[in-house]
């Protein structure tokens, strides 16, 4: 790896929480639908910019009252129009009209006031309600005489029809006031219309500058109105968002809590019967015990407490996995033999493809973990008698390393939950294979914090799970001094390396540090040995893959390091990590 390149735990953190934001991103939340959203869906798809910037933001959107807030106001403006019609009564007779005058004057705006009561659409209940109240303005100025002050009313009538914050209704008004200053001469007597029409222009003024100070200055209002309004809505979604999200954490959390206690109620409690089962049997019946019975117990007993001790490892490394920094590195072939020679099992072969020396920026403990794991899944899901292929490479500043082996299709949904904690492909209490479903999740959490990326794919009968981890030089891996390396300006993006995909040659090559072991049988080593392993006829014959030799890298640009054959330029949609 360059000088030039970021520190492993840099990557790791990265990848980490890219990792992390991924698996959110997979479980999507529907988020609650704000009250406008109806006015705001219509905004958008009419082309209105919501976001713009200037003096034309400055102008109220209008997009519509809530319906809790549109109630209380247009029940104000009912109550107001209510009011003004014993009021234009008792003022015609004050001003020495006829009660029948007064009642005539007031119906217009009494119908008006009908209309606003009559349930139906918002609009045309605030549009009677505004014409109502306009009405009795111009019905005022026309008792009055045309009187100055009664054209006051038309300016206090504006400013509450301001409250029902639309656009038509509130142009309508506007509008209709104009149209009623230029027909004031209609409603008034022929004196009073010579006294105005010897102040027109003064009146009109009048009446215009009004209008227009008073609908800027609700204009402001309107539009702070609707921005501490808009924010008390992000804040309520906010919050409800906020509460979505601890509720499926809470949830979440007390599944693993409820799957927690029934896999230690089961898994712990089957090794510990067994154990104590054997022990109590060799207590009571060892006189009677040829050695041979009391070895195969013995082992029996072994096997029980490695099962209930990978347990115990697994958990202890999902709860506390950490990163580690660029000088720990693990030799992958020497622990991969570790592996092999540890495995009891019987019935499946398991055929290693490895470079005599591949190191990983990772500690041995972890690698070991990773490995294990993933063997061990492979063996336990494998069809019976199924061969088992472990193969490994670099690939430029990479070690990839996949498993593969037949098995049944696997859905993307079933595949993104077996990498879940306590989560295995059969998850009924009746299934065959044991095991806490913890397995995947370690080497998860392994592969992320330590920079790596972790893949699952299954198609054609077979399951391959492929894991890329930082390399590490062998000079590292030995202790010995790395020489270094020239600098290089920027490292290649991760997506121009380049892999092979080649089918599997008659023989494994030479050199290749390749090892054949059925599980429970002797171990072999050597690129010939082989050992027979029974396939059914049905069984269907695995597509396989071996890594390309790579050369060592030449000082210069990675991507001199890099082999010709081609794999995907782009990363793979399942990518786990």
């Amino acid at each position: 790896m360059s000088s030039a390149s970021p520190s492993m735990p840099a990557r790791a953190r990265r990848r980490h929480g890219s990792a992390h934001v991924g698996r959110a991103a997979r479980r999507p939340e529907k988020p609650r639908p704000s009250r406008n959203h109806a006015a705001d869906s219509g905004l958008a798809a009419s082309g209105v910019d919501t976001t713009s910037r200037g003096p034309v933001s400055w102008f109220p959107r209008g997009r519509g009252l809530p319906t809790e807030d549109w109630a209380a106001r247009h029940s104000l403006m009912c109550w107001v129009l209510a009011l003004h019609l014993p009021a234009i009564v008792v003022y015609g007779l004050w001003r020495d009209h006829s009660l029948p005058h007064g009642v005539l004057a007031a119906s217009p705006p009494a119908l008006l006031f009908g209309a606003a009561l009559v349930p139906g659409m918002r609009r045309v209940r605030a549009l009677a309600a505004s014409l109502g109240l306009l009405c009795c303005s111009v019905v005022f100025v026309h008792l009055s005489d045309g009187q100055t002050a009664m054209y006051f009313h038309f300016f206090v009538v504006v400013a509450l029809i301001a409250l029902y914050e639309d656009w038509t209704v509130y142009l309508l008004a506007i509008a209709f006031v104009f149209l009623a200053s230029l027909e004031i001469g209609d409603i008034v007597t022929a004196e009073a219309a010579g006294r105005m029409e010897d102040n027109a222009l003064v009146l009109a003024g009048l009446h215009a500058g009004f209008i227009c100070a008073l609908a800027g200055a609700q204009m402001v209002f309107w539009h702070y109105n609707e921005q501490s309004r808009r924010r008390e809505e992000d804040y309520r979604q906010q919050l409800y968002e906020g509460q979505q999200s601890l509720m499926a954490r809470l949830e979440e959390t007390d599944r693993i809590r409820s799957d927690l206690v029934a896999t230690v109620s089961h898994e712990f409690r089957t090794p510990l019967t067994g154990i104590r089962g054997t022990l109590l049997t060799i207590r009571r019946r060892r006189d009677r015990l040829s050695d041979a019975q009391l070895d195969g117990m013995l082992d029996s007993a072994v096997t029980y407490s490695d099962r209930l001790s990978r347990l115990l490892e697994n958990m202890l490394t999902a709860a506390t996995a950490t990163g580690t920094d660029d000088n720990t590195v693990a030799d992958l072939p020497e622990v991969v033999r570790d592996v092999i020679a540890g495995l009891t099992y019987a019935g499946n072969s398991v055929t290693v493809d490895l470079p005599p020396q591949l190191s990983v920026r990772m500690a041995r403990q972890a690698l070991h973990q990773v490995v294990a794991n993933l063997v061990d899944n492979a063996l336990v899901h494998s069809w019976p008698g199924a061969p088992v292929r472990l193969i490994a490479g670099r690939v430029g500043d990479e070690v990839v390393l996949r498993v593969r082996n037949p098995g049944p299709d696997l859905d993307p949904a079933t595949i993104r939950q077996l990498f879940e904690p306590f989560t295995q492909r059969d998850g009924t209490a009746t299934r065959q294979t044991d095991g806490a479903g913890m397995g995947l999740y370690v080497v998860r959490r392994l592969v992320e914090v330590h920079g790596g990326r972790l893949r699952m794919s299954s198609e054609n009968g077979e399951i391959i799970v492929e894991v890329d981890l930082w390399a590490a030089s062998p000079a590292a891996a030995t202790g010995a001094a790395e020489p270094a390396p020239m600098p290089v300006p920027m490292p290649l993006p991760r997506s121009l390396r380049t892999r092979a995909d080649l089918p599997d040659p008659p023989a494994l090559p030479a050199g290749s540090g390749a090892l054949l072991r059925p599980r429970g049988g002797p171990s072999g080593s050597g690129a010939g040995s082989q050992v027979p392993t029974p396939t059914p006829a049905n069984f269907p014959k695995p597509s396989s893959a071996r890594l390309p030799a790579v050369p060592p890298a030449a000082p210069g640009p990675r991507a001199a390091a890099e082999p010709a054959q081609g794999w995907p330029s782009s990363l793979p949609a399942d990518w786990v990590g």
